[in-house]
């Protein structure tokens, strides 16, 4: 423009302008932004170090997703079907694995810890009682490390601004043991129980099921060689109910209506439930109880 001029355009044309260029001449690209440096001015990439260790005894099974992104994941909406680490097994004789991830400044993670579902099922079929424990069966206990507040149980999340290392502890779900015996007369079947579970809310997977229901006639009617009295073993979630109710399922005599065998008591871990019919516990550590029936036809 002659003598120095200014060059003053309209709203609308300078709008043209920023859009196009001047004189027809090519956009210029618009620069990345930078990631803001941490305060030692390390831009990263960092380094996410994860490692998973059983807080209580050997455990196996212990699985965590680790999602990389630019939100914020909850429990509900992650999606587990990808971003998985698995560990497949662990030995206390051994340091736990860490699995390692470099990851761009600034990014969000989150950690979700997956818990297995554990399981009941009746001994009767079963020729040994450690085919009945899951080496699997675990449980989430805690983070530590580098995280910040959990938003939610087994989950933390955290922005990438430095390196960090986070520990996912787990623990092997408490046993559950449930037997049944005659006092005196052990070819006899006993009575029957009805079983009802009340699991723990458990930290699976969307849409994965649990244990809760109940399980009537309960009853044990052959001889194994080993552990004979075994009728239900496995592993449940800390905190899950179990109510027991006996029932007496035996032949009784048509003219006395006397029956052959009568429940009795409680022992083991029930021990506290006596001759109540009904017996209600709350599993924290190990289970191991049996029913008792007497044989009154002697």
């Amino acid at each position: 423009m002659a003598g120095g001029e200014k060059f003053v355009c309209s709203a609308a044309l300078c709008a043209v302008i920023f859009l196009t260029g001047c004189a027809g001449t090519p956009p210029e690209s618009t620069p990345t932004p930078s990631p803001s440096p941490t305060p030692d001015g390390n831009t990263g990439p960092h380094r996410l170090t994860l490692r998973m260790r059983s807080g209580t005894g050997t455990s196996r099974g212990m699985n965590v997703r680790v999602l990389v992104s630019n939100q914020v994941y909850t429990r509900a909406n992650a999606p587990y079907s990808d971003g998985t680490v698995s560990r497949g097994s662990f030995s206390n004789n051994a340091d736990p694995d860490a699995f390692e991830f470099d990851i761009l400044h600034g990014s969000i993670v989150t950690l979700v810890a997956v818990e297995a579902e554990g399981g009941l099922p009746a001994a009767l079929s079963y020729s040994d009682i450690t085919d009945l424990i899951d080496p699997f069966a675990v449980e989430f206990l805690t983070w530590e490390g580098d995280v910040d507040a959990t938003p939610e149980a087994g989950v933390a999340t955290f922005t990438m601004n430095a390196d960090r290392d986070v520990t996912a502890v787990f623990a092997r779900m408490p046993q559950v043991l449930i037997r049944k015996y005659d006092e005196n007369n052990v070819q006899l079947a006993g009575g029957c129980f009805d079983i009802e579970v009340e699991a723990a809310q458990r930290l699976g997977l969307p849409g994965a099921g649990d244990l809760s229901g109940t399980t009537e006639d309960v009853c044990c009617c052959i001889v194994r060689d080993n552990d004979a009295n075994l009728l239900i073993a496995g592993q449940v979630k800390t905190g899950t109910q179990i109510t027991l109710t006996a029932n007496d399922a035996n032949i009784c005599d048509s003219v006395s209506g006397q029956c052959f065998e009568n429940f009795v008591e409680w022992q083991g871990s029930a021990a506290l439930c006596g001759a109540s019919r009904e017996c209600m516990l709350t599993v924290g550590v190990d289970v191991d109880l049996t029913a008792i029936w007497r044989d009154n036809s002697q």
